[in-house]
């Protein structure tokens, strides 16, 4: 009898210490798992969802203009209180940094949406309402493998090449010793929860 419980908790012992093993693995590799690839090519509009006072997400949208990748930019954001949209403040800050008032507007995104999956079409359809054919995402990176496959399809469908990116120093900032600072260990185990629950709603991808 000792002998086998002895057995059991052995294996006991086993199987905890090789989920602790799993469980740091994963933690360590998710900036892998949730940012995925940038690419900026010619486009007809920049889609702004990088709306984040400690990242680079605004310089980053209007140099990518001023650079010729495309000619105007949208801002986009649900509400985060009563009339209040992130997207109507970045569009400000565009204007601050220089971009001409008539190549950047705003979208009011719906906030009783549930997850990203179910904007995606909303966003298709004004680009292609507009007359854009090219459109080029800029996001915050932790969000990037997400967005990209979710938003490819919906735009492949609508005839809408899309490119998907993040501004460089971004990158480096969230992946740069990013378990020692809460924000961004909370950004990156944030996000694959996020990607890890929607998988149980079929709305949702």
């Amino acid at each position: 009898m000792k002998r086998a419980l002895l057995k059991w908790g052995r294996r006991a012992v086993f199987a905890l210490s090789l989920s602790g093993v799993l469980g740091l693995l994963i933690f360590f590799a998710l900036p892998w798992l949730v940012i995925g690839r940038a690419d900026a090519p010619p486009s007809d509009v920049i889609l702004h969802f990088a709306l984040d006072a400690q990242l680079n997400g605004d310089a980053y949208a209007a140099e990518l203009l001023r650079q010729g990748k495309a000619q105007h930019i949208v801002c986009l954001s649900s509400q985060s209180s009563w009339e209040v949209y992130p997207a109507d403040y970045a569009r400000q800050h565009l204007l601050e940094l220089g971009v001409p008032p008539a190549q950047v507007s705003t979208l009011h995104l719906p906030a009783n949406l549930e997850c990203r999956a179910q904007v995606m079409p909303i966003i298709a359809e004004y680009v292609k309402q507009h007359g854009w054919r090219r459109a080029l995402m800029v996001v915050e990176p932790t969000v990037s493998a997400a967005n990209r496959r979710l938003a490819t399809p919906v735009f492949a469908r609508a005839g809408i090449q899309l490119g998907l990116t993040y501004a460089p120093r971004d990158y480096e900032v969230l992946t740069t010793n990013w378990w020692r600072e809460h924000w961004k260990t909370q950004r990156l185990t944030g996000e694959a929860l996020n990607t890890g629950f929607d998988f149980f709603y079929t709305e949702c991808w």
